[in-house]
């Protein structure tokens, strides 16, 4: 019997090249195609996190041209980068031989998913769209770009009401999407599991934080500096470590000359930054009051790594950091009022332990990368 093929289509997370860990859409490919399934990976030649063209031989995916290149996440660049890689994605279904029996696009962006939409619509193959992000709400904040989205919101509703299927990081993503019943789940983001590393904070020594993510807009990095100068203040022996790159990459490296605990690490390979985790007490989440993620990748990393998280992304994140315990929510709380709950919990030692625990036990419970894939692969057996 011919193994059904599957075309995953994703230009936004980084592949698992050059020591990058592989994320949500190249463990699929890998666990999909340990099941049997021939699969197709349609990514593309420039890499959103560090803002670069991939010049590496990248076996075993197709590589959408995306022409022209951005370094502004919210921008007009972006959009027609995203355009060029779509007119590539025609091309290339127009040249391909192998009719596949199931796509499962990433939204966004907006104009891969419609490309997919329509072609299955027309073809009769099923397209499941799993939803990464708020777009186009989040280009919103651009006065010069929100004029032109008013067509990107009809793509949205298009593409959702003729999806064969629905698929969402986390609840109220899905909620957002679609007001669909049938056909729709969720499946957060999932790690590899992680065997438990038991942590243990001394007072008295230093203490570790870490922040690991794209170094971009949505973040507030100013409170990294805060939070350091107040446990400076307050006699806390402390680093905090900064992994990642992005367009805020510049300014930090200015900032962090005045802040000498601030340490700031780059792009780390998925090994080093493993190395970072396992030598971390906490883990960083500071956001922009307005940002959209639900339940980011850095959330689902913390919480594997069993790291109680200070947080300051409202919504789902908020809600269950504060349901089941995982570290401390600062949304509306001063840097001082902040400062003073994780010195409380950094002087508990049970009550770190306690914090910790919560989120390994969590992170076994509902976002291991086995019961993410258990859920994906029941779909398509039951879908497709």
């Amino acid at each position: 019997m011919k193994s059904k093929l599957i075309w995953l289509v994703n230009i936004g997370e980084p592949l698992p090249i050059d020591g990058n860990k592989p994320h949500r859409m190249s463990n699929w490919k890998f666990l999909l195609e340990k099941d049997g399934y021939d699969v197709e990976f349609l990514t593309t030649n420039f890499e959103h996190q560090r803002k670069k063209w991939i010049n590496v031989n990248l076996d075993g995916y197709v590589s959408l041209n995306s022409l022209i290149k951005y370094k502004k996440n919210i921008s007009i660049g972006r959009l027609l980068n995203h355009l060029f890689i779509s007119i590539s994605f025609v091309f290339y279904i127009i040249k391909s031989k192998n009719k596949p029996n199931l796509i499962i696009v990433s939204y966004p962006t907006i104009l891969l998913s419609l490309v997919a939409v329509l072609y299955g619509r027309f073809n009769e193959v099923k397209v499941f769209v799993d939803v990464r992000d708020k777009w186009p709400e989040i280009f919103e904040i651009n006065f010069f770009i929100s004029p032109f989205l008013i067509f990107h919101k009809l793509i949205k509703y298009f593409v959702f009401k003729y999806s064969s299927f629905t698929l969402a990081v986390s609840p109220k993503y899905l909620s957002w999407a679609t007001i669909k019943s049938k056909n729709v789940d969720f499946i957060p983001l999932s790690k590899p599991y992680i065997k438990p590393l038991v942590r243990v904070l001394d007072v008295t020594k230093e203490v570790n934080f870490i922040f690991s993510g794209s170094l971009g807009d949505t973040y507030d990095l100013d409170l990294i500096f805060k939070l350091s100068e107040n446990l400076t203040n307050k006699k806390i022996k402390h680093k905090i470590f900064i992994c990642g790159d992005g367009p805020k990459m510049c300014s930090l490296k200015l900032m962090v000359i005045k802040y000498p605990n601030v340490i700031l690490l780059g792009w780390l390979n998925n090994s080093d930054l493993q190395t970072q985790l396992d030598n971390a007490h906490f883990g960083l989440m500071f956001y922009n009051h307005n940002s959209p993620q639900g339940w980011p990748n850095k959330l689902i990393e913390y919480m594997s790594n069993g790291l109680p998280i200070i947080n300051s992304l409202n919504g789902e994140s908020s809600d269950l950091i504060e349901s089941s315990e995982l570290g401390i929510n600062i949304n509306s709380m001063s840097i001082n009022q902040t400062t003073d709950l994780i010195i409380e919990m950094i002087e508990s030692s049970e009550n770190y332990k306690r914090v910790s625990e919560n989120n390994y036990s969590l992170f076994l419970n509902d976002f291991t990368e086995k019961k993410a894939y258990k859920k994906l692969k029941n779909i398509i057996i039951n879908y497709v």
